[in-house]
């Protein structure tokens, strides 16, 4: 089953291109992509024992090229991807990759 027709919503999908000097990211321009954006705060134990919040859960198509570390702008918030997971199908290829995201730090 495709999961093209739940993708209702758009983001704007910045990639991490490379770091200056200073060690400050530069970003490609900006691609808008179908998603389903969903803003929820959920805490995560990370294996050092920090814990994560993460604000907002992203679901994209399986071919979208999204790597952690990326900035994705929904409406007039800007978000850092933190991590990405794909999850399968029933045939066992990627059906769509799911995105955690935490506000960007300003």
């Amino acid at each position: 089953m495709s999961i093209k027709g739940l993708l209702n919503q758009t983001i704007t999908l910045y990639n991490l291109g490379s770091y200056d000097a200073d060690g400050e990211p530069s970003y490609s321009t900006g691609s808008d992509i179908d998603c389903r954006f969903e803003a929820k705060t959920k805490r995560v134990l990370l294996p050092d024992g920090q814990v994560l919040t993460i604000d907002a859960f992203v679901i994209v198509g399986p071919d979208e090229s999204v790597s952690t570390d990326d900035k994705v702008t929904y409406g007039s918030n800007d978000y850092k991807v933190v991590d990405i997971f794909e999850v399968p199908g029933a045939s066992g290829s990627t059906n769509h990759k799911e995105l955690r995201l935490v506000k960007w730090p300003t």
